[in-house]
Order: structure tokens, then sequence, then C-alpha cells
């Protein structure tokens, strides 16, 4: 097994429940790929995936097995409209009203459609990439604009793409735009846990053959060669992101899977409680402010993540932000004097999150209808399901069940 993210350590501990030996090999010096939780200063800031969610049975259920504490967490977005700080509850939304992001007739179209969703696609599995293909065939912009209207479009989904995807409406494909209405329609939170999210990939890596500090150079039928010796394997899966799949495996490597990926920045930033009121739990939406995507109050998530009497407040900032080092507002926009940060960290990821372009359902889909138990070569990740943590756990657990079926 090549990556230590959260979908080789699924299909790693999956494999090991059913008797096989494997080993696993990261290039980092921790597990855990793009999950991660920093401490500062006894709070736990989550810096890379922000939250699970419990729509999605594979990783719930998990979770559970591995005995982790949960909590609900805030699903919260929005952004500034003459100068007032709009705020909705994805679950609940009924909030877009009250908030006045759409008006009344644009709300009950939304509210029309989330019945539906909710009658007619109760059984639609949000975590499997099957059943969202058939929504394939357009963009989420062209989904939504065809079934709902532009200034649901402007003030409702396209602040949840940038603030969840990463990207924008016309950029992604209509299952991603299925999967977000069939979330909000059956209304589960989403979750956090209370040692923050790291505590999954590290409890999974328990106990586990898993060698890290590793680089692996290159992969050549059963050997995979790193700078620590080689190593044979009669089954290899590359549980990596598919540009450094791409590069180990060079031809191998299907050219339809291919895929661009969303940087982002996240800045964890602990304070002294007395700050003013600022716009956190709020979406600034890119072309306001290409310098910030979505700023959170971490301690509106998770409470446990927070010593008593200190904030812990947490910027992210994709596309053109990413290359940015600061912005100038900074501490005015998030009401914090600069003299009450107690610590403050920066995280890059040049490849946050897969971006699941229209089409590309269809073609993992293909992918995964081509594998065989008898091959020797597997892949395995995000991009291979739906692009995100939990998407990375169903990827791993996809795999695991071509050996154990």
């Amino acid at each position: 097994m090549v990556g230590a993210g959260l979908a080789g350590l699924t299909a790693h501990h999956r494999l090991v429940q059913n008797g096989f030996s494997v080993l696993q090999i990261e290039k980092d010096t921790i597990v855990g790929g793009r999950v991660r939780t920093l401490n500062l200063q006894g709070a736990k800031a989550d810096v890379g995936a922000q939250f699970f969610t419990r729509g999605y049975p594979l990783i719930s259920n998990l979770v559970k097995e591995l005995k982790l504490e949960t909590q609900d967490s805030c699903a919260l977005m929005g952004f500034m409209m003459k100068e007032k700080n709009l705020v909705v509850n994805t679950k609940n939304p009924f909030s877009s009203l009250t908030q006045g992001l759409v008006s009344p007739r644009s709300f009950l179209k939304l509210a029309q459609i989330l019945v539906y969703f909710k009658l007619k696609h109760r059984k639609l599995a949000l975590e499997d990439i099957t059943a969202l293909a058939k929504f394939d065939n357009m963009s989420a912009e062209d989904f939504c604009l065809k079934y709902l209207n532009d200034e649901i479009l402007r003030n409702f989904f396209a602040p949840y793409f940038s603030a969840f995807n990463y990207a924008f409406a016309n950029e992604l494909s209509a299952s991603m735009m299925v999967r977000a209405l069939a979330h909000m329609a059956e209304g589960k939170s989403l979750f956090g846990l209370s040692e923050g999210l790291a505590g999954l990939p590290l409890t999974l890596a328990q106990n586990k053959n898993i060698m890290t500090d590793t680089a692996v150079h290159q992969i050549k039928g059963e050997e995979v060669t790193t700078d620590k010796g080689v190593f044979k394997g009669k089954k290899i899966i590359v549980a990596t992101t598919a540009t450094v799949a791409e590069k180990l495996l060079k031809d191998k490597f299907p050219t339809s899977l291919k895929t661009k990926y969303s940087p982002s920045t996240h800045e964890a930033i602990l304070c002294k409680k007395n700050i003013k009121k600022g716009p956190y739990g709020t979406l600034v939406l890119p072309e306001r402010n290409p310098f910030i995507n979505v700023v959170t109050n971490e301690a509106q998530k998770n409470t446990k993540l927070v010593p008593e009497g200190l904030k812990l407040i947490g910027v992210l900032r994709s596309r053109e932000g990413h290359s940015q080092n600061d912005f100038s507002d900074k501490w005015r926009l998030l009401g914090i004097k600069e003299a009450d940060v107690l610590d403050y960290r920066i995280t890059k990821w040049d490849e946050a999150i897969p971006v699941c372009a229209p089409g590309r359902a269809k073609e993992v889909l293909a992918y995964r209808e081509s594998l065989k138990a008898t091959d020797q070569l597997f892949l395995a990740g995000d991009y291979l399901g739906t692009p995100c943590a939990e998407g990375a756990v169903e990827s791993g657990t996809f795999i695991a069940s071509l050996f154990t079926r």
C-alpha cells in the first residue's frame, strides 16, 4: 500500500480484518494525508479536512467501530450583503429565507426540490459514486439554472460550492449539486471528533505495519522502490493523490483519471476571547474578496477543541488566495486585536480537494467496473469517489472489498 491517507488506511484496516498481510509506505512523518490536526497551546485546530458527514454511513459506522467520541459540527455558509453578515445553516435551508439570502419565490423553488429529493431519492447513497453517476451529464451551474433559478445559484449554491468544494458551479458536475441537495434534504448534521479529525487516521493506523518517512521512487511490476529499499507485493494499491500516482505509474496511470485539484490555505488563529463581532462562520465570495474563502469559529464546531476562555478561528482560502501570505485587513475583518493573538499557524495544501468536473463520476465508475480481484495494481483515493474525506473512506472500502467478497 502506497500512501497512508484515509483511503489507504481504510483499505489497510479492512484487509487486515480479513486476514491479509499489508505493508503500508508513507512519505510523510505522520499518517492521515490531508486530515491534519495541530495543537496550538492546548487548542486543537483541524487544518485539512474540516468535518465529516453523518449522512455517509461508511464513515459514521467506521467512527463508531473505532469508538471515537463525536460532536455535532456547524454547517454554516453565507456572505456579507449590504454590510450585513448573512449566516445560513445548510441543514436548515429555511434559514436562507429568514436571513434574506433568497426571495420567498426562490425559497419555494428550493423547498420543492428538497422535498422531491427527500421523497424520491431517500435511498440515494451520498458516498456512492455509482448512484451519483446518473446525474453526471451537465454542470452544477446548468443543473441549478434548469431546475431552480439564477438567484438561488448566485446567493445559495455559489457560496456553497466555494465553501465546500473550493470551486465554481460551472467547474463541477451536476452530481455534486445532487449530493448537496440530498444532504440538505436529509437534514443530518456534520460532525467532528472531540480530539480533532486526525483521531480517525491515527486510530486506524494503530497496530498496523506502516513505514512513515519513506519516499517511493518507482513502481514496476511487483517491485516498489523506496529510499529505504525495494519491497515486493503480490498486489499493490496506490492510495495517493492522482498527481502522485500519475508520476509513479507513468503510462500505467489511466489517462481518464487525470484530475485537477483546488489548492487551499488554512490559517488557525488562537486568541483571547475579547474580540469584536466579526464575520466568522461566514463565507466571503471569491469575486468579492479573492483572498478569503470561508472563515469559521472553530469553537462553534467542537467545544472540546478550545481551552476555556479562548477562541479558535480558522480562515480557509483557495484559488487566487492560496498564493497570498496575508491579506491586509485580516484583523479588522475578524474583529481581533493583534495583541490578543496567542498563536497563529498557516498550513498550505497544493492539492486540497479534487474537482469533480462534468463527466468525472462516469469515468470513475468505468474504472471501477474494469477492476478484477486478479489484477495486480489498484488505485484508491478521494479522486476515485466523491471528492471529500468520506469519499476517501468509501474508495478504500471499495478496493478492500474486491479481495474480500
